[in-house]
């Protein structure tokens, strides 16, 4: 883990706040010195030691979980993060390591309640935000590939997280402090640093467009030809070339270039959430994978296509082979980007030429 503790080293030095034994709040700032150096053994000798004299703590509760995690004991320290949630619900940031555990185990669905079980105590909290997206992500990444026929492939996503009581304000120890049976001091209050989750807004791109209300007097005046100039207008101009037609069967080149065309047309439909034109690029004989019928794909893929608040599509790596006059295999990579997801894959395209058209008979997923 990359941060210090910083919040816990603070309160556990700070003895003006909870009013407990010296050498109660010693056991614990050695577990934070010993956790810092990470000597986790002793670390959690130390952190046990407080928490059988002050067992509801929250900070040594929430540190007896770090250290445990850090152990690599995963049950043992979700088993601390749903009791400290039980008995200290107003705290987001074991939820969050909670979450994270989850997810680490592949369990998303559970990771996504614990971490909107966390915004319900703090809707403005930028990490349960944050990683509740990167849950979102992965589920939705998961149906994604097994919609396309992919094999699982364990899939996981990594939450960030969290190494200190940062929502552990003073009235919340003082609450704390009443709790055990400790009277509070009366130090100066600190300032709470609210985090919240900024939005950035999306600015589309526009073209610049010329006013139409210029003043004609600040237009610079054009300049009379030259003779030489007068003489070349005169001149007969070369007639352009009359272009040549297609040939019906485009060669090698041709190819490459008009099924790239036609590859990035799809992806623009599809970006644009255009469902009516990017359902038109799959020929009414397209099979879709893993035994779904034409009729439900077709209303699944309106579904997709049109939900998300926006779509980006970016095709790179296209490669193109023509397996007879009416067959043509594509090649590329695909990376695809949600609001919920962001994800790249390999994908094989058929085309087959259907009454002077490409159409798409099968897409899949290709192994990375």
């Amino acid at each position: 883990m990359k941060h210090v503790l910083i919040i816990i080293v603070m309160l556990a030095f700070s003895g003006a706040w909870i009013a407990s034994a010296p050498c109660v709040e010693a056991s614990l700032d050695q577990a934070v010195q010993f956790f810092q150096v990470e000597k986790n053994t002793e670390a959690l000798q130390a952190v046990q030691d407080y928490l059988r004299k002050r067992p509801d703590e929250p900070r040594g509760m929430f540190l007896h979980g770090l250290i445990l995690e850090r152990m690599g004991q995963t049950m043992e320290a979700m088993e601390v993060y749903q009791d400290l949630i039980r008995i200290h619900p107003e705290f987001p940031e074991p939820y969050n390591n909670l979450a994270g555990l989850l997810a680490r185990e592949g369990r998303y669905e559970e990771a996504k309640e614990i971490l909107q079980q966390a915004l319900l105590t703090h809707p403005s909290y930028a990490a349960a935000h944050q990683n509740l997206s990167k849950i979102y992500s992965a589920m939705a990444s998961q149906a994604y590939r097994r919609v396309l026929g992919a094999k699982e492939n364990g899939l996981q996503v990594s939450l960030e997280p969290l190494e200190e009581l940062s929502s552990f304000d003073r009235q919340t120890l003082l609450a704390v402090s009443a709790t055990a049976g400790a009277p509070p001091s009366s130090s100066p209050p600190l300032t709470e640093e609210k985090s919240t989750a900024a939005e950035t807004p999306v600015v589309p791109l526009t073209v610049a467009e010329v006013s139409k209300n210029e003043d004609p007097s600040q237009k610079q005046p054009v300049p009379e030809p030259t003779p030489s100039a007068r003489v070349a207008e005169e001149l007969p101009r070369t007639p352009e070339p009359s272009r040549t037609p297609d040939p019906v069967w485009p060669q090698a080149l041709d190819l490459q270039q008009q099924m790239k065309s036609l590859l990035h047309e799809w992806a623009k439909a599809w970006a644009n959430q255009d469902v009516s034109a990017y359902l038109s690029f799959y020929s009414s004989s397209f099979v879709p994978e893993r035994g779904l019928s034409r009729q439900a794909w077709q209303e699944q893929r309106k579904t997709r296509v049109a939900a998300p608040p926006f779509i980006n599509i970016t095709l790179s790596e296209v490669t193109v082979t023509r397996q007879s006059q009416d067959l043509v295999q594509v090649h590329f990579s695909q990376h695809y980007r949600s609001n919920v997801i962001n994800d790249q894959v390999r994908k094989e395209i058929l085309f087959k030429k259907d009454n002077g058209q490409w159409r798409i008979i099968r897409e899949r997923l290709l192994p990375r």
